[in-house]
């Protein structure tokens, strides 16, 4: 009769505790998500030179419109060239079925290694097979005038070497953040704030939802 007793109270502190602990782990994720969103300001706004891709795709500012757009200028270096497009593959590897996510590959078309830059950031796509990926290949001068407007809210002495970092724009063409893809950490960041802002699909929700209707 005694263990019939303890388990009816362990049964009964269970189901009070539930509640709580279910209650608790919510808050402590939409809190967490709630300041990983507040890192998020404007610093910039998209803009494009309508061109060809390195596959003659014509991309024009269309392909750009209501979509959340990852762009990037490709670095010089070999190992740089190679850690840059592992970290596409990994975005497009986590974000890969959302249409509504683009990514851009700028080139420098003066690039000590060009040859070798677009072989590396092509076999991106071949890899992935995503047609949301685009590499570019553009003048010295266009490259200055798009990161004078990609991060137009930044101070000069305050910028990091503009091949060294990834932009990332919001549906309105705003953009909300950069990151120094040579830190993984940066690179995980960018994937939590894009996570946050992506609206959810086939009416599923999670902490995004509550987060954008709390602001």
């Amino acid at each position: 009769m005694k263990g019939n007793w303890v388990r009816l109270i362990v049964v009964l502190l269970i189901l009070a505790l539930f509640p709580f602990l279910s209650w608790y782990y919510l808050q402590r994720g939409i809190d967490y998500r709630l300041a990983a969103l507040e890192e998020l300001e404007e610093i910039g706004e998209f803009d494009w030179v309508n061109t060809y891709d390195i596959r003659d795709r014509y991309i024009g500012e269309a392909a750009f419109q209501n979509r959340y757009v990852i762009a990037g200028i490709s670095p010089d270096e070999p190992a740089d060239i190679e850690l840059l497009k592992s970290r596409w593959t990994g975005l497009i590897e986590q974000f890969g079925s959302r249409d509504d996510v683009v990514y851009v590959s700028v080139v420098d078309e003066d690039a000590t290694d060009l040859n070798m830059a677009k072989k590396l950031l092509s076999e991106v796509f071949m890899e992935s097979n995503h047609r949301n990926h685009y590499v570019v290949i553009l003048a010295q001068r266009e490259i200055e005038s798009l990161q004078s407007k990609w991060l137009s809210g930044i101070e000069d002495d305050k910028l990091e070497s503009p091949d060294k970092f990834l932009v990332l724009f919001n549906d309105q063409g705003k953009a909300v953040g950069k990151y120094n893809y040579m830190e993984e950490a940066r690179v995980a960041r960018l994937v939590e704030h894009l996570s946050i802002i992506l609206p959810q699909t086939q009416d599923r929700r999670d902490y995004s939802d509550v987060i954008r209707e709390r602001l």
